[in-house]
């Protein structure tokens, strides 16, 4: 009896086992390097949104100004002037520049401005080298009449000019040598100026600095001749609309984020007790930045002389405090900054008809 229940029991437990669902393999574990690939492009999707982010303009960041950038265009072309061309070099440019951006905002003309600056460079800088002998002469008109027409584009009330003209010159200038670097930013302001469309843009911008540098090359101004110089000028001038606003605005946009936190610190531990202005905070936070950005584009421009790059970031210092501080949004608080909450609205009293029916009514 025993030997049946158990031989009853086996033969159960062999039917279950036959119906029983087959257990799901458990699934494998993703390759590690599937996994190491998708973190690596999260973190460049984030890097990108971020650049993307901070290199477009904020309202008080965005370096526009109400008239010519009178400030701007002087002490810039003086720096600029020194760079490129020494001692006299500053002096034509900055002469240069003023009356450009006098004669552009008088005519409203920026051809006719740009034209007056370079003749004027170009007179200046002649008259100066006449005094050592006539052999330099032609050199110091052409280098006079580069700087000129070049830092009279730095004095227009559009920060996407200015940036165009200057970083497209910084593009160049490791391949282009003395004044002639700035072809490629008179291509690249030109492009600017004429068109807001970002293929016309970058056509322009080649076509212009391929066309000063072909020039720059026929008459053995540069070392690269006329096909190089052309193609060094014409793909900096091209890609500088595009590169140069943005590569410049990412600054501003640093130093905007920096005073913040300067604000934000100088808060914490009680140096003072209410936030500090706009103005204030974007000033603060320019120091440091202008010298990483300005500081490298003036050792570019002056074959990577380390004075350069101290007088640049100086240089910087204080035309970032300028434009901070005068111009149009300078005071405007900027998209993502907690603003006081508007107070309700105080309610309305009713009308005097509305008040004396309701004292008939009672």
């Amino acid at each position: 009896m025993h030997a049946m229940i158990e031989t009853g029991s086996r033969a159960i437990a062999q039917r279950s086992q036959a119906v029983a669902p087959a257990a799901s393999p458990t699934p494998a574990a993703p390759p590690t390097d599937t996994v190491e690939t998708g973190r690596h492009e999260g973190r460049i999707r984030k890097t990108v949104r971020w650049s993307d982010e901070m290199s477009r303009p904020y309202p008080s960041t965005e370096g526009n100004f109400e008239g010519p950038a009178w400030f701007q265009a002087g002490f810039q072309s003086a720096v600029e002037g020194f760079y490129l061309g020494g001692l006299a070099g500053s002096a034509g440019a900055l002469t240069a520049s003023m009356a450009g951006v006098f004669v552009g905002h008088k005519t409203h003309s920026q051809l006719l401005g740009v034209t007056t600056g370079a003749a004027v460079g170009a007179g200046i800088m002649a008259g100066i080298a006449s005094f050592t002998g006539p052999a330099g002469t032609a050199t110091a008109a052409i280098t006079g009449g580069l700087l000129g027409g070049f830092v009279t584009f730095r004095g227009n009330r559009f920060s996407r000019v200015r940036d165009s003209a200057g970083n497209a010159a910084m593009l160049a200038g490791p391949f282009m040598h003395g004044p002639a670097k700035v072809a490629a930013g008179l291509g690249a302001a030109t492009a600017q100026r004429l068109t807001s469309n970002p293929r016309a843009q970058m056509a322009i911008g080649a076509a212009v600095g391929a066309g000063i540098g072909a020039a720059l090359g026929a008459v053995g101004f540069t070392p690269l001749g006329i096909v190089g110089s052309a193609v060094v000028s014409g793909i900096a001038g091209g890609i500088g609309p595009r590169f140069g606003p943005r590569f410049s605005q990412f600054f501003r946009n640093i130093s905007m984020k920096f005073g913040d936190y300067v604000d934000k610190g100088a808060q914490k531990v009680g140096l003072i007790k209410e936030p500090m202005g706009r103005k204030s905070k974007n000033v603060i936070g320019c120091l440091p930045s202008s010298f990483i950005k300005e500081g490298t584009r003036g050792a570019i421009l002056a074959d990577l002389s380390v004075s350069a790059f101290i007088l640049g970031g100086i240089a910087e210092a204080v035309q970032q405090i300028d434009i901070f501080w005068n111009q149009k949004n300078a005071d405007e608080d900027d998209p993502g900054t907690p603003t006081a909450a508007a107070a309700p609205a105080a309610p309305q009293a009713p009308p005097a008809l509305a008040v004396d029916e309701a004292k008939k009514a009672a």
